[in-house]
């Protein structure tokens, strides 16, 4: 990397080393806390603009953290785009708003989350904020590259390398959640179907947190003002008669174990069971083999703190 001092111009491959290894670890985290993480998920959902910003008026401190988080994790992006490819400000922000659309593309159509304007907006704050960072700061002398093609080619290399550590990590997370969800195996043979993802997703805003305990079963707990759901875990399951168990012993209208399944004819979800917690289980049939999602379903106004071991088997 070469820098300006007083008096002269001074090389330090350090730097180099340094701000290509952050940028790819940045880049790296990106596609896994986006993407990569969300493997499985089975969540699709459509965020209306300017959401998040109601969600902090009514003092919600998540919603004001995911917004800093998401202008955070993009200023790399900006920093990346402005050292590497020497874009402009307005360039930068092009790039950074499209890298942002197809990220969110790719979780509506693959199933990996919501889309959201507002990460649109944000990510593209942060990618200027970084290319601001390169060009218009004290430390446009620092982040500087001696070679940007021997730059661009070991960034893609350490993405590579990282994004593979991420996943090994991951795999060991869902084999951990396999071996807990056999914990739930019934004393007849039958196998519980229902493995918990090892990063459980909401769909609305709540305060409610999800804990899995050692012996398979896992701890709800907290407070939502609003109607809310938590992804915990999808399953394909053939044609058959099945049973949903795993919570019981609360009331009506408070929480529920549920799970729903999404028909291509209308575009939407529909719920194939009962809430078990108000009964004890539920069965179900299914006609023809598809994805069947789990959520804990939330309804607002209520404190909880329930123990559940969510499980289906087939009868």
């Amino acid at each position: 990397m070469t820098y300006l001092t007083k008096d002269k111009v001074v090389t330090n491959k350090w730097h180099n080393i340094l701000v290509i290894g952050f940028i790819a670890i940045s880049i790296s985290f990106i596609l896994w806390l986006t993407l990569l993480s969300r493997l499985g998920s089975y969540t699709r959902q459509f965020v209306f603009p300017l959401s998040s910003y109601k969600a902090v008026f009514n003092g919600s401190g998540k919603a004001f953290l995911e917004i800093l988080g998401n202008i955070i994790i993009f200023i790399p992006v900006g920093v990346m785009f402005s050292l590497i490819f020497k874009l402009n400000l307005k360039r930068c922000f092009v790039m950074g708003i499209s890298l942002s659309l197809l990220i969110e593309c790719c979780q509506w159509y693959f199933w990996l989350g919501a889309f959201e304007i507002d990460d649109l907006i944000h990510n593209s704050v942060g990618t200027v904020l970084g290319a601001i960072l390169v060009t218009r700061t004290a430390l446009r002398t620092w982040l500087q590259l001696e070679n940007r093609k021997k730059g661009f080619i070991a960034l893609l290399c350490l993405v590579v390398l990282f994004t593979s550590i991420y996943l090994g990590f991951y795999g060991l997370k869902w084999n951990k959640m396999k071996k807990l969800a056999a914990l739930n195996d019934l004393d007849d043979g039958r196998k519980n179907l229902l493995v918990l993802s090892p990063d459980f997703s909401y769909i609305g805003n709540s305060n409610v947190n999800i804990t899995c305990n050692s012996d398979g079963s896992i701890l709800i707990e907290g407070s939502s003002e609003n109607r809310a759901w938590i992804h915990i875990g999808s399953m394909k399951l053939k044609p058959g008669k099945y049973v949903l168990t795993g919570m019981s012993d609360v009331e009506e209208n408070t929480i529920a174990l549920v799970l729903d399944t999404y028909d291509n004819s209308d575009g939407y979800s529909h719920r194939i069971t009962q809430d078990v917690g108000v009964v004890k289980e539920s069965e179900f049939i299914v006609v023809e083999e598809k994805e069947v999602r789990a959520l804990i379903s939330i309804y607002p106004g209520e404190s909880y703190r329930v123990t559940a071991r969510p499980a289906v088997f087939k009868l």
